[in-house]
């Protein structure tokens, strides 16, 4: 449905170059934002599945520990070139993209703090909307914006689970040590029993009451997020967006009014005001939701699960507006 643009350095090595063959052979374009330098490896991630499901994550940044806004955007691949991430201004991102999905940013130090605000700032700036997926954020200390009470006002969405985003507030720990209070009051269950009766399997996202849920996105929302995503294992996913309609619709800017019948992006045909362009800003604000699990058949495997997860959101974000079968293009 759209086109997808893969934005990294790579090493001049066989990880690199097998990367580059299976974004190939999914239709991904790598011909404009992958650059191939020898100067460091590709990164490498190992991730042993457990019997229960779950995974770990053993790392070899490689060329992840060098990337920088600048490295990303245009102009050098250097980490030590690019430090004037808040002097000179960013690179500007071509105007045809209509939304930026950044992973990790906790593993790339070079992609922190300032300097990751100010990536972000750059892409929000060139009307492309942000998503930020802050995947093994695996404690406080790796808040990935800082602790700025305005850190994400540049981020149209952001997704991780709720340790993840909990992280992003500097709550993980203080969440963890409140239930694990709870569950050794408890020892005849072992777990605390929620008062929002969510069901108590998986990680700390299935122990906590849902006010709980509630209050993490609504943190995240308070310091600039535009829309939160909180996948809860097997308690499903919560969502939440912004009331302020004129900031989601800053946020998400280029898929702010979505396009009923536009085809892929960033070729794709633009359709003027009223010919089938709808507001997805004012569809969104104020909105919450709740959604149960997926049940899968089988051996249970976590692996790219996130990401699958975010990678549908973007895109039902940008084809939102695609009308049933039987109604007219061009209608809401």
């Amino acid at each position: 449905l759209f086109r997808v643009d893969a934005m990294t350095t790579l090493g001049a090595d066989d990880f690199g170059e097998y990367l580059v063959g299976q974004w190939r052979a999914a239709g991904v374009k790598v011909d404009t934002h992958v650059r191939i330098d020898p100067r460091h490896p590709t990164s490498v991630a190992c991730l042993p599945v457990y019997e229960d499901g779950k995974r770990a994550v053993y790392c070899a940044q490689g060329w992840n520990a060098q990337l920088t806004g600048r490295s990303l955007l245009g102009g050098s691949s250097s980490a030590s070139s690019a430090s004037g991430e808040g002097g000179d201004p960013l690179p500007a991102l071509d105007p045809r993209y209509r939304c930026f999905v950044l992973g990790y940013p906790h593993v790339m130090p070079g992609l922190r703090g300032p300097n990751l605000r100010a990536l972000l700032k750059a892409v929000r700036q060139s009307g492309c909307a942000v998503a930020l997926d802050v995947n093994e954020a695996s404690n406080d200390a790796s808040c990935p914006l800082g602790p700025d009470e305005d850190a994400y006002r540049d981020v149209a969405l952001l997704h991780g689970n709720l340790e993840e985003a909990a992280s992003c507030l500097g709550r993980q720990a203080h969440l963890r040590a409140k239930y694990a209070a709870k569950a050794a009051a408890k020892p005849e269950s072992g777990l605390h029993q929620p008062e929002s009766g969510l069901p108590l399997e998986g990680g700390l996202e299935a122990h906590v009451s849902l006010a709980d849920v509630e209050e993490v996105a609504q943190g995240l929302l308070d310091r600039g997020v535009g829309l939160v995503l909180l996948t809860l294992g097997p308690n499903g996913v919560y969502g939440a967006a912004s009331q302020d309609e004129a900031k989601l619709r800053r946020l998400l800017g280029r898929c702010a009014g979505a396009f009923a019948n536009a085809g892929p992006s960033p070729e794709g045909p633009e359709l003027g005001p009223g010919q089938g362009q709808v507001d997805l800003a004012g569809r969104l604000a104020g909105k919450r939701l709740r959604c149960d699990a997926f049940a899968p058949g089988g051996e249970v495997n976590t692996v790219g699960a996130g990401d699958a997860f975010l990678a549908g959101v973007v895109a039902a974000l940008m084809h939102a507006t695609s009308p049933p079968p039987g109604q007219p293009q061009g209608q809401p």
